[in-house]
């Protein structure tokens, strides 16, 4: 039934024209046939099926809209790719439930959904009032306070339940648990029913994160780590946390910050990255012991207030990411008062220093990294005590003698910002304590081969690290002079083309590493390096005009690594047994082959994507792999550790032997035997950690042993995980511990 509007067929133009191009501003043009209802409609039942009754057979529709109000007491769903929906004035429906087709309301109110199911749709509304929103790989704007999100594809910020948080959080009856999504139509059958679509005590992210702060306050934690935890406001708890020395909210859509944050005057750690904030408050002014503040890859309109200035403590400051078509970040005044920052982290920010901060005493690293800038920051020139400065990624035009006031530079990285220099390069020898040199090649175009040739007339007499990667093709009379540079340990010449190094190459006494990676370098000139340099790490890998079956074996593995990157898992994990069967490819390739496949398992095994049963299937089908992994290990990797080949082996060892560790441990009939094997398997792999970014086998390390009862020495490997990693997410359990607490105190 209609109340009020009657239809009228017109063009998409003519409907466009009457509301003052509303129409093309928010669906854009394209449209035909348009079933315009002017002023408020009103339909019983299903929206499509009472507009049918109201067209009488008419000819195809494209696109319906309604000037006025609409009212259905029934469901909006539009699914096929036609007609779309825009509605002038409020909407009121059961549900919203968009498809193929643009849809485009305004203000309204849905009695049990809003929902858009992926493909070419659109989906836009103003602040709607409805209970539940879900989100299928769908171009979603929609504005819904108070509604609680479900992402059934992946895993947005703003997301209350997502991956394996549907299954464990929603009714069996409404979840296809093969996929771990919601079966819509059970969904809203229960809905409609009055019957409880969660399980009992199922808790949102947010929610969690809630009762998360909630132990840390009580437990006075001194730490408290919510990244990615879906808030999408700062939790008031915390504020009554006086005692905090760490918070970190990155990746939650919190919009803003309180003014009360500046009572966290013990505050030494803040860490707001990817936070949705435009701006931080005054009192940040406050937090008298702030040492690191970290907000970078907020709004491209963000600006640090000039509250900022008085961080006298701060140490580290990350304001990456705050800068793109809106324009640079423009530094307050006051920034020149920050005396005691020693590192600053600006990667793809465009910077405007005041003058103010022209000098600034405890500058001793700077990163501005891929800024887009061609305007060389001359500011970072007055930093008297910089030691280290990345400006990799910027397509700079000229490189200014500036740069030489910086005299106790020792890491220097330009890479990927010479392409369209054409003056000559500063006298890089005048830096007396210069030690690493970034010059990479490929950025907007290759860098002119003559700036080589100045590099090596050069007296860089302390370089010990070159990096001279992807120029494209070079020859060896492009590296005369680099014998030159005897203090010489790690080289990168990766992705030149070179057929060839000059002799000189091979008088360099101290080298340690090379990467001489995807070059032609003939079987003899191989074998001349590696005798010249016996003892160095030497990467030889992918050279051109190997063996025609080494190459098919290489090319299929690159696209096993293709289909990995892209998430196909299963097609992975057929490419890489493609290799493993095919038997003609090296011991390398059949290795990282076996290594691929296992990765893969663990990524679908400890993830949330897909049902509990296809993690399972993959977390059991890796361990026999993960085993292979290891007996594949020839008897002395350990011993060639400095090679590329024994850096790959160290990989192996650490991921391999973390996923049979975990499994384990984790195992619903493990025996003291399994433990004591567990221990034995992660302990190898403790002994290849190199870095922050392998705490995750440390973490497995701390778990073994406090299964086994041996509490302090597990304690001891959390100290040492916290000490190389404080914010790694998984291990933040085991730091609030109340034993390693009272251990550690």
């Amino acid at each position: 039934m209609s109340t009020s509007a009657t239809p009228e067929y017109v063009s998409y133009a003519t409907a466009d024209a009457r509301l003052g191009g509303a129409l093309t501003a928010s669906l854009g043009g394209g449209y035909g046939l348009t079933l315009l209802f002017d002023g408020d409609l009103t339909l019983d039942g299903d929206f499509l099926t009472a507009v049918d009754e109201l067209r009488a057979g008419q000819d195809f529709l494209e696109m319906i809209v309604v000037t006025g109000d609409l009212t259905v007491h029934g469901p909006v769903a539009l699914r096929e790719s036609m007609p779309g929906l825009y509605v002038g004035g409020r909407t009121r429906a059961e549900t919203l439930e968009a498809g193929d087709a643009e849809v485009r309301v305004h203000d309204g109110t849905f009695t049990y959904l809003v929902h858009g199911y992926h493909n070419d749709g659109t989906l836009r509304t103003g602040t709607v009032d409805t209970p539940w929103v879900v989100e299928h790989e769908h171009l979603m704007d929609v504005h819904a306070p108070g509604a609680r999100w479900v992402d059934t594809h992946g895993d947005a910020a703003h997301a209350d339940f997502a991956g394996q948080g549907i299954a464990d959080a929603f009714v069996p009856e409404v979840v296809d648990l093969e996929y771990n999504e919601l079966r819509i139509p059970e969904f809203l059958d229960r809905l409609r029913a009055g019957l409880p679509v969660l399980r009992p005590g199922a808790r949102t992210a947010s929610e969690a994160a809630l009762d998360h702060v909630a132990r840390a306050r009580a437990n006075r934690s001194e730490h408290l780590h919510l990244s990615g935890r879906k808030l999408r406001e700062f939790p008031a708890d915390v504020l009554g946390m006086p005692w905090l020395r760490t918070l970190v909210l990155d990746g939650n859509p919190l919009g803003e910050l309180p003014e009360g944050l500046g009572t966290l005057t013990r505050l030494e750690r803040l860490s707001v990255r990817d936070c949705g904030l435009t701006a931080l408050p005054d009192s940040i002014g406050d937090l008298a012991a702030l040492r690191v503040l970290r907000v970078a890859g907020n709004e491209a309109a963000f600006t640090l207030p000039a509250a900022v200035g008085r961080l006298g403590a701060l140490e580290e400051l990350d304001i990456s990411r705050l800068s793109d078509q809106a324009g640079p970040l423009v530094l307050p005044d006051t920034f020149g008062g920050l005396v005691g920052l020693r590192r600053l982290v600006a990667d793809r920010t465009d910077v405007v220093f005041p003058r103010a901060a022209h000098g600034l005493p405890g500058l001793e690293e700077v990163s501005m990294a891929g800024g887009g800038s061609g305007s060389f920051p001359e500011a970072v020139t007055t930093f008297p005590n910089l030691r280290r400065l990345d400006l990799s990624g910027n397509p700079f035009e000229t490189i200014p003698d500036s740069l030489l006031r910086l005299t106790r530079l020792e890491e220097l990285d330009l890479g990927n910002s010479l392409g369209l220099v054409r003056d000559p390069l500063p006298d890089l020898g005048r830096l007396p304590a210069l030690r690493v040199l970034g010059l990479g090649g490929r950025a907007v175009s290759v860098p002119a081969h003559t700036l080589l040739r100045q590099l090596f007339g050069m007296a860089l007499t302390a370089l010990e690290e070159l990096r001279i990667d992807r120029w494209d093709e070079l020859g060896p009379e492009d590296l005369v002079g680099i014998g030159t540079f005897r203090r010489l340990r790690t080289v990168d010449l990766s992705f030149n083309g070179l057929g060839d190094l000059p002799a000189e190459f091979d008088t360099l006494p101290e080298l340690a590493t090379v990467d001489l990676t995807d070059n032609r370098l003939p079987r003899d000139v191989r074998d001349r390096i590696a005798a010249a340099h016996p003892t160095a790490r030497i990467d030889l890998r992918s050279q051109r005009g190997l063996s025609e079956d080494t190459r098919a074996a290489a090319a299929a593995i690159r696209e096993a690594n293709a289909l990995r990157d892209s998430q196909r898992w299963n097609d992975a994990v057929a490419a890489y047994d493609a290799v493993i069967t095919g038997g003609t490819g090296s011991d390398h390739d059949l290795h990282y082959a076996h290594y691929g496949r296992m990765w893969v398992h663990a990524q679908v095994g400890y993830g949330t994507a897909g049902s509990e049963e296809e993690r399972t299937r993959h977390r059991l089908a890796g361990v026999p792999v993960a085993e292979e992994c290891m007996r594949l290990l020839p008897p002395n990797w350990r011993v060639h550790h400095f090679t590329d080949e024994g850096q790959f082996h160290r990989e192996v060892v650490r991921y391999a032997t973390n996923y049979l560790a975990w499994e384990l441990l984790h195992a619903p009939d493990r025996t003291r035997a399994d433990l004591d094997r567990a221990l034995e398997l992660i302990e190898q792999g403790a002994v290849c950690v190199d870095g922050a970014e392998h705490t995750y086998v440390r973490d497995t390390h701390a778990r073994v042993l406090l299964a086994l009862g041996r509490d302090a020495d597990a304690w001891r490997v959390v100290r040492q995980a916290l000490g190389a990693s404080p914010d790694f997410d998984p291990i933040q359990d085991l730091a609030e511990d109340p034993r390693y607490l009272a251990w550690s105190h």
